[in-house]
Formats: structure tokens, sequence, C-alpha cells
């Protein structure tokens, strides 16, 4: 995985926030479908582990919280870290 991905998702998850009107609580849904498609790849399996992994970097850096419901490629609650949205907000006004 570079970070050229994880980069990517980061952004992708900040712009479903800001357009999901900036909640409070830094969460937003995501599909592994959904990160494919915001991503301009095709919905396949190895996009799909793509897509994973760059969650799991992002996790480790302390930027997101992911919360699976259910089970893996299923819908994610994906928490955004106060430093994120902080910085998001000041970016794109509140």
């Amino acid at each position: 995985m570079d970070d050229t991905r994880a980069g990517r998702l980061e952004i992708l998850l900040v712009a479903t926030w800001v357009d999901a009107g900036m909640p409070d609580d830094g969460e937003v849904e995501l599909t592994l479908q959904g990160a494919c498609e915001g991503l301009g790849m095709a919905d396949e399996r190895r996009h799909h582990l793509e897509v994973l992994a760059a969650l799991g970097d992002l996790e480790d850096a302390g930027a997101v919280k992911v919360r699976w419901a259910g089970n893996v490629g299923g819908p994610a609650t994906v928490t955004l870290s106060r430093d994120l949205t902080r910085d998001a907000r000041a970016l794109f006004g509140d």
C-alpha cells in the first residue's frame, strides 16, 4: 500500500464528511464499493483489499477509527480524528 492511496482515501473521507454537513461526531459511513467508486477504482476484490489496507494505514496514523457493522466489507462507520475535523473546518468553514 502506498501513501498516495491512503492520502486519497483520507481526502475522500473528509469530502464525504463535509458533504454530510460536518457532523460534530466526525462520523461518516463508508462501503468498500463506495470507496472504490470515489477513488476511481473498479469494484473488484483486489481494490477492496487496497481500500482496507489504506484504512488500516489511516487508523495506524491516528487519522481515523473504523467500526464495521457486522462484517468487514459491509458498511463501516469511520470517525475522523479531532485534528482532521479541526483542519477541515478551518479550511471549509463551519
